[in-house]
């Protein structure tokens, strides 16, 4: 893999989406025409990265992903940025842990120093801890096993490591002095799939909820917004397997719209007393089933299952 290639393609898309903020008090059209020019160029930048490096694909895909993701509050919201520096937004649109700004120019968080270092090292421990466990799944031999209780294991494992990877993400921004959002709340005591994906990824929750449920007036038509916010996500997680692997998959688009569903119509649930063990027992049995497609897509790409999936969710 080419260092200098990954290095021009980074700071190509940050220029351009550096370009987009400085260019935001241009008429509404030509804004979105810009826009929309600039993601185009973005989307692609990654295949100019060797398919022999996934991962790397992968990371750079995410990232550039972001960049667009705050060009799009700046494209709907520009009257927002007015009093925020250049300076100010070079920094912001690294930070990867914070999507949404207020209409100030501050980006800093008022915390002590000593209480920043404690959180960044309880996340580093939480982490290296979470690794561990994760790393001796991995290197067990699940073949003596079938596919459930191997994809169950592995499912859970990763649903608890991936948040604190942001987290550490998170707490290393916040040492550094820069304001982030939290990744999740307590998903653990979600009773349906609608309330799970609202504690789940606050970080880009607070955006769909900013950028696209409100334009879209989810608060009067909440089952058409939540489908294509689902969407929309699917074909996100989709772009990035895509061009890390270089092939089409679709599960992770089945995935999201799967999820969309069922968060559409579980959106009004309310639950109480015994109503509301049974119905988490209920979302944990349809979240381990469902995210089979979640993963499948990660097999195409790494060996994630030693077993095989089941031929009724294949989709080649």
């Amino acid at each position: 893999m080419s260092v200098l290639t990954v290095i021009l393609s980074f700071f190509f898309s940050y220029s351009l989406a550096l370009i987009f903020f400085v260019l935001r008090k241009l008429p509404q059209r030509t804004r979105m025409a810009l826009f929309f020019l600039i993601t185009v160029i973005i989307l692609v930048c990654p295949l100019c990265i060797p398919d022999r490096s996934p991962i790397m694909r992968c990371l750079m895909a995410t990232t550039f992903l972001f960049f667009l993701i705050k060009s799009w509050d700046v494209c709907l919201y520009p009257v927002k940025y007015h009093q925020t520096s250049l300076q100010s937004y070079l920094f912001y649109l690294m930070n990867h842990c914070l999507f949404l700004v207020d209409r100030t120019d501050n980006f800093t968080t008022m915390e002590s120093k000593n209480r920043r270092i404690r959180y960044f090292l309880y996340r580093l421990l939480y982490l290296l801890l979470s690794t561990t466990i994760l790393l001796v799944v991995f290197q067990a031999d699940w073949t003596r096993f079938s596919f459930w209780p191997e994809h169950i294991v592995k499912a859970i494992i990763c649903g608890v490591w991936i948040p604190y990877v942001f987290d550490w993400y998170s707490a290393f921004w916040r040492l550094a002095g820069f304001r982030t959002t939290s990744y999740r709340s307590n998903w653990i005591s979600f009773y349906s799939p609608a309330r799970f994906w609202r504690g789940y990824h606050q970080t880009i929750q607070k955006w769909f909820q900013e950028d696209v449920f409100k334009p879209l007036n989810g608060i009067r038509h909440p089952t058409r917004a939540l489908v294509f916010i689902f969407f929309l996500s699917g074909l996100m997680h989709e772009y990035i397997i895509d061009i890390a692997i270089g092939r089409f998959t679709g599960y992770m688009l089945i995935f999201f719209l799967v999820q969309g569903l069922a968060s559409a119509l579980t959106w009004r649930w309310r639950c109480s007393g015994a109503g509301k063990f049974a119905a988490f027992v209920l979302t944990f049995v349809f979240l381990m089933i469902s995210s089979v497609y979640f993963f499948a897509a990660v097999n195409e790409g790494v060996s994630f299952y030693a077993n095989a999936i089941p031929v009724w969710f294949r989709l080649w």
